[in-house]
């Protein structure tokens, strides 16, 4: 099977500013400002797949996919006393063009054994990517990226509804172009710059799962362990009284993971369903001017219920919590949600919805607190903002539902027919 996509969108702007009855001594260096923008973004993808079954309990797929992008931008600022005295600033004028081309293979096997079924794939990428200045003063940089992809796994389905799963699998986190640009971004007492040498991040993780929905009470649980040998980080450090941020292939990561999940059918018309999770983390960095360790717990919850009554009328509670989020030299505050909603339907077939909902509106000012824990620098930070909201909705439907139904029915078949299939700082994740 063979599928292409091709996208492209332009993006132009004008901002004017203007100055206009300047009382007191207030110096500026214009009075009219305009800066004019123009933006192009093409993208093309292609895809080759082949899936060959053998005797109709092993297949042998392999692929390969092509991704070119390429966004270019041109920002030309005018000043002056006025629009008709101003003049380009060529100093500040800037032409870029960014570029990301991936280009990957894949093969896989699967093959069923009774009920256990097997899989194993092999993905290989080569990334290119950069930032080239047509116009502005500024270096060019480019990246290029070679990764092996691996995974395996055995699955057994004891019953219908239950079934177990062990796996191993590698993931790759490509750098973002904001933390390969060599750029020195400075201000008053700081400066901040990417790393042209970073690497593909890789993680190895290892899971087990069990899952079972085969009635009234169902759920599944997951333990894992990953791995991350070369993390990209972003860190800070004092030098010659300026603060520097920068990044660097210098993480190493354990995670120990267990996650659950549960759903309850308490009576037909209600039920319950909950998540739990919780990690223990442990972080080390290793780099000229950052030495550093930190270990600790986390982890985070989700409960959802829902009733249903005979007037047709629907509700709905919801709500979560999670421990503060950490990093070899950050930490954050902890976070939590809560939510209520009812719903009534009316008329033939449901047809009219009336719905309420709000969320957080008990106390709708939330404090966020950032913290940063280097060498020779701290940094803490705060901000409030709000958070709540409450909501009315009216949804009418017109037609009837079951004519619906065989209608989209009949639109998914015929997609599926004719449809393909594809697959990016951390500036993408495969």
């Amino acid at each position: 099977m063979a599928s292409y996509n091709f996208g492209y969108n332009d993006d132009n702007s004008r901002n004017t500013e203007n100055y206009d009855d300047i009382k007191g001594d207030f110096p500026v260096e214009y009075f009219w400002r305009e800066n004019a923008s123009t933006g192009q973004y093409l993208r093309h993808v292609g895809q080759l797949d082949y899936s060959l079954p053998l005797r109709d309990k092993h297949v042998v797929e392999l692929g390969a996919k092509g991704t070119f992008m390429t966004n270019t931008a041109h920002n030309v600022p005018r000043q002056g006393l006025s629009e008709e005295e101003s003049a380009t600033l060529t100093s500040e004028e800037m032409c870029t063009e960014q570029f990301q081309n991936i280009v990957a293979a894949y093969a896989a096997y699967t093959g069923k054994f009774g009920k256990f079924t097997g899989k194993a794939g092999l993905r290989y990428e080569h990334t290119d990517m950069g930032l080239r200045y047509r116009i502005g003063d500024r270096p060019d940089f480019s990246s290029r990226l070679d990764d092996a992809v691996p995974n395996v796994s055995l699955s057994y389905n004891p019953s219908p509804g239950a079934s177990m799963r062990l796996g191993y699998q590698m993931r790759i986190s490509r750098p973002g172009l904001w933390s390969l640009n060599p750029y020195r971004n400075e201000s008053i007492g700081t400066v901040s710059y990417g790393n042209p040498d970073l690497k593909s991040e890789v993680s190895h993780g290892l899971s087990f799962s069990y899952n079972n929905y085969g009635g009234k009470l169902g759920g599944g649980i997951r333990a894992g362990y990953d791995y991350v040998g070369n993390g990209i980080m972003d860190y800070m450090f004092a030098e010659q009284d300026i603060i520097h941020t920068t990044y660097a292939n210098i993480g190493r990561q354990q995670t120990v993971r267990l996650d659950i999940n549960g759903q309850w059918t308490i009576i037909p018309d209600m039920s319950l369903s909950i998540f739990l999770s919780g990690y223990y983390k442990d972080m080390k960095a290793d780099a000229p001017r950052l030495t550093a360790q930190k270990s600790g717990w986390g982890g985070n919850f989700n409960v959802d219920w829902n009733y249903r009554i005979p007037i047709r009328m629907r509700f709905n509670v919801t709500g979560g919590a999670g421990s503060p989020w950490f990093d070899i030299q950050y930490r954050s505050s902890s976070w939590y949600y809560y939510g209520v909603s009812v719903s009534q339907s009316l008329l033939k077939e449901d047809a009219l919805t009336l719905s309420l909902n709000a969320t957080n509106f008990l106390n709708p000012i939330r404090t966020y607190r950032n913290e940063v824990v280097a060498s020779n620098v701290i940094n803490k930070s705060w901000s409030n903002f709000t958070q709540w909201q409450v909501g009315f909705s009216i949804t009418y439907r017109f037609g009837s539902l079951k004519s619906d139904v065989r209608r989209t029915a009949a639109d998914v078949t015929g997609d599926d027919a004719g449809s393909g299939s594809g697959s990016s700082g951390k500036g993408g994740n495969t």
